[in-house]
């Protein structure tokens, strides 16, 4: 069980025992009021719009507090950072700061300030704004020394190095959720649309392994069934790896047409095999996490049949990938895995990227990376060029049916659908 349901079953439990206690009179009405009479009364106020004017001056005052002290705590923050010799001066001062109670100086403001919304807006300031200093500190602690150092060597100042230094080590992070958005939205709604146009199924329960990748396919796969018409009937997260028994049991019982995994195949293969031996007859599909042999190994005749998006397809089916095959084959003693034919190309494009650069003489990870987006290549999977970010101008994406429960047959599962998708346009 997760920490959150922890928490929330333990919060519940305690409104509800506290709910309980009242009604039986163990806890006076004088000492405290049912729960539900509190939120009757609560909806009461709101409803009748008495207190409107004094919620919204209050909710601004909190705004500005909060602003305020992100603003001035990722100021203090920074600045502290930078200069150790006054932060081993103010570290006393953070271990002890929330001993003092803020509202302590209430009565000072009120004298300075007078009876006005400053004296709130500061108490709620002094209240936030350590928290915002400290996890600042915390995460700039974590910036490489080597960067940091770097920005010193530079002369720049605390604005020119968190602009120079500090962001741009932060960016291809960024950029990398970007393009992985996008190819999880492309493989999501390829699922989707062949679940609906080609599987005819009309209702879907879906589930993820609670990942970045898993939760963002079966989302933008729940997106676009809802848009083509299939009714979702679910759509659940689980970390669980080996009694699925709580989920599928109210899956057998709206008995949808298909059944979505997004996630990983040692998370799906269990998953689906004990649907099947609960007797669950829906058909089954998932994203590229499924795409390996030991998918079967796992869930055996279970996911015979099933189908299963992915980027790349069956070396055995690609028509250049011939001699790959039996070259991988002869050296390995098994059928390639998945991508082992779109790693041999991409190896490949980076091997000609770094002759072309070496022939200039000067060897740079910038060069290697505009050298790449030149590149164009008749590989063996097909040809490849790329545009100025670096996506592919036509990817490749597959719906596969598992044809064999063999592993060692993996590679023979059948392409029941190819589409070449050009990478979205520019804004």
């Amino acid at each position: 069980m997760s920490v959150v349901l922890v928490r929330t079953a333990l919060i519940i439990g305690g409104v509800a025992s506290l709910e309980i206690l009242c009604r039986l009179g163990v806890v006076p009405s004088f000492t405290v009021i049912p729960p539900s009479a509190m939120a009757q009364s609560l909806w009461k106020i709101l409803a009748s719009g008495k207190f409107s004017a004094d919620i919204a001056a209050t909710l601004t005052n909190v705004g500005i507090a909060i602003a305020a002290a992100m603003l001035a705590g990722i100021a203090v923050g920074t600045l502290l950072q930078s200069w150790p010799a006054a932060r081993r001066v103010f570290d006393p001062l953070f271990a002890t700061y929330y001993a003092v109670p803020m509202y302590a100086f209430y009565p000072l403001l009120l004298v300075v300030f007078g009876l006005g919304d400053f004296p709130q807006i500061a108490i709620g300031f002094l209240l936030a704004v350590m928290a915002v200093i400290i996890n600042t500190l915390n995460g700039l602690d974590r910036v490489p020394a080597v960067l940091l150092k770097t920005a010193r060597v530079h002369r720049l100042g605390l604005v020119s190095a968190a602009l120079r230094v500090r962001l741009p080590y932060a960016a291809p992070y960024v950029f990398t959720g970007f393009k992985l958005a996008v190819a999880y939205s492309f493989i999501g709604v390829v699922g989707a649309e062949f679940a609906h146009g080609t599987l005819k199924v009309k209702s879907v329960y879906i589930v993820h392994d609670k990942t970045q990748y898993g939760q963002s396919i079966a989302e933008f796969f729940k997106a676009d069934s809802e848009k083509k018409g299939v009714k979702v009937l679910g759509f659940e997260g689980t970390e669980e790896k080996s009694n699925f028994d709580p989920l599928l049991t109210p899956i057998k019982a709206k008995n949808p047409d298909l059944i979505y995994f997004g996630g990983i195949y040692d998370q799906g293969a269990p998953f689906f095999k004990q649907a099947r031996e609960k007797g669950i007859k829906s058909k089954f599909m998932g994203p590229d996490g499924m795409d390996s042999s030991d998918l079967t190994k796992i869930a055996g005749k279970a996911v015979v049949g099933m189908n299963y998006t992915s980027a790349a397809g069956p070396a055995s089916a690609l028509p250049k990938a011939k001699a790959f095959v039996e070259d991988f084959k002869k050296k390995f003693g098994k059928n390639p895995e998945p991508y082992a034919a779109e790693s041999y190309d991409a190896t490949t494009i980076a091997i000609k990227a770094l002759e072309d650069v070496a022939k200039g003489g000067k060897m740079s990870r910038e060069g290697v990376s505009t050298a790449i987006r030149k590149v164009k290549l008749s590989g063996i999977t097909g040809d490849i060029a790329f545009d100025s970010r670096g996506d592919r101008l036509k990817a490749q994406y597959f719906v596969l049916t598992v044809a064999s429960d063999n592993p060692e047959k993996w590679g023979d599962n059948k392409i029941v659908k190819q589409l070449t998708i050009a990478p979205p346009a520019v804004k």
